[in-house]
């Protein structure tokens, strides 16, 4: 099973290992200290808390060492591992008392804000059924009102699972919408940045060409001028649509702001990076808006490109102060073409 965890749900997870430590701890305490318990149901209580409590240690050791999901795995084994034990302890003795089975809805919980829909869907139902034969083959059935009780937890458990799914796809948007560009679709500023940031530093010999193009609209308040706003954005989406045409997957494609776009190449030599902008300027020649019925033409771009080396030590400021410049002096001569620069 293979989980992209969100930042938040790990600290949740370091913060439930703690509360989880204490909690354990307090029941060992309980268990040591009331005379009601019998010594042979003592003795079977503390093994259990004992290993509740190295588990608790393992799953935030691993949670330390980036193993999550394993983490997650062992953190939701431990309250079902406490409430089925607890209640195997019981009926060992001839004590047909039930009540640990409320603990069963807490893996439910844990498992529907840190595992896939599915799978805490499944833990619920294997849970119930176990419950529920159980209930059918002791006499605990015949003394209460275990429908209700039944029910009870199935309604939390459900609501637990539907709850923590739309918080979940909450999260999953909202971090969609951190990195990625609203109107275009395309990766944003911030998610450049941090990609660029992170290439640099994974430069060696085998890959240690990166191409970087700045991109910018030429005239492109002329077209808001002229057009409307909402004419504007239409060109934008239409040359972004262009840049995911015209560059395959091994490209990182963004809206760097307003009316400027970036487009990071790996493995690519200085002639190849040249004629590959130029190739980009040329192709939006052909690109026609329609906005209203009316078509928008003439839509040209500038392009400044730079190309970072192993030998040359480039930093992200460096490497988009060169790319700035090249585009620059690309407007500067008359736009509608690609200048390269050296890196400095």
């Amino acid at each position: 099973m293979h989980i992209q965890p969100i930042e938040i749900q790990k600290k949740l997870l370091f913060y439930i290992h703690p509360c989880m430590l204490a909690a354990l701890l307090i029941s060992l305490f309980a268990v040591l200290s009331l005379s009601s318990v019998g010594q042979k149901d003592q003795t079977a209580y503390v093994l259990l808390i004992s290993l509740l409590l190295v588990l608790v240690l393992s799953a935030g050791i691993l949670l330390k060492m980036n193993f999550y999901l394993f983490s997650v795995i062992l953190t939701i084994l431990i309250p079902l591992i406490g409430t089925w034990y607890a209640v195997y302890i019981n009926l060992l003795v001839g004590v047909y008392e039930l009540l640990p089975l409320c603990y069963g809805v807490i893996p439910i919980m844990l498992a529907s804000i840190f595992l896939p829909t599915f799978a805490a869907t499944v833990l619920m139902i294997l849970q119930l059924v176990a419950f529920g034969f159980i209930l059918a083959t002791m006499p605990v059935f015949h003394t209460q009102n275990w429908a209700s009780f039944s029910i009870f937890i199935l309604f939390v458990c459900t609501l637990s699972i539907v709850a923590n799914t739309l918080i979940n796809n909450q999260l999953q948007q909202l971090k969609k919408l951190a990195i990625q560009d609203y109107l275009t679709g395309l990766f944003n500023r911030r998610y450049f940045e941090e990609t660029l940031t992170i290439k640099l530093r994974r430069i060696q010999p085998e890959t240690r060409n990166l191409g970087l193009i700045l991109i910018d609209i030429d005239h492109f308040k002329k077209i808001n001028d002229s057009y409307g706003h909402d004419a504007g954005d239409a060109v934008l989406v239409s040359v972004a649509n262009l840049l995911i045409d015209h560059f395959d997957l091994s490209c990182t494609v963004c809206r760097y702001g307003g009316d400027e776009f970036t487009v990071l190449i790996p493995q690519i030599s200085l002639p190849k990076l040249a004629s590959t902008a130029q190739s980009l300027v040329e192709r939006v020649h052909s690109l026609s808006v329609m906005y209203k019925e009316k078509s928008i033409d003439n839509i040209s771009i500038s392009a400044g490109y730079v190309l970072s080396t192993e030998q040359c030590c480039t930093t992200l400021k460096t490497l988009l102060e060169s790319a700035d410049l090249a585009l620059y002096n690309a407007k500067k001569t008359g736009k509608d073409r690609a200048m390269g620069r050296k890196v400095t």
